[in-house]
């Protein structure tokens, strides 16, 4: 790993199925160049299983990469999605 992240990725309001390859591509740019990968979630106002699928897939490989991915001031609606999932808010941490 080269460096900290110095600014988050800012998520899409929509991340529904069309914007799933966009957001897979953004992240896979990221992963392997940075220590920690932090996702801003604060303007997230509907969000799909397929992204949040691509999301846990990127902190997993993080960490496979001796670095992370941090979820930061996720909005209610993203927040509920991962409730909603039974997903574990570890793997965003």
């Amino acid at each position: 790993m080269q460096n900290q992240a110095s600014v988050p990725i800012h998520l899409s309001p929509v991340l529904d199925l069309l914007a799933a390859v966009p957001l897979c591509e953004e992240l896979r740019t990221h992963l392997g160049s940075e220590d920690l990968l932090e996702l801003d979630g604060s303007a997230v106002e509907r969000v799909s299983t397929a992204c949040l699928q691509i999301i846990v897939t990127a902190s997993i490989t993080a960490r496979s990469q001796g670095a992370a991915l941090r979820l930061v001031t996720p909005s209610p609606v993203l927040s509920q999605a991962i409730a909603d999932l039974g997903l574990d808010q570890s793997l965003f941490s």
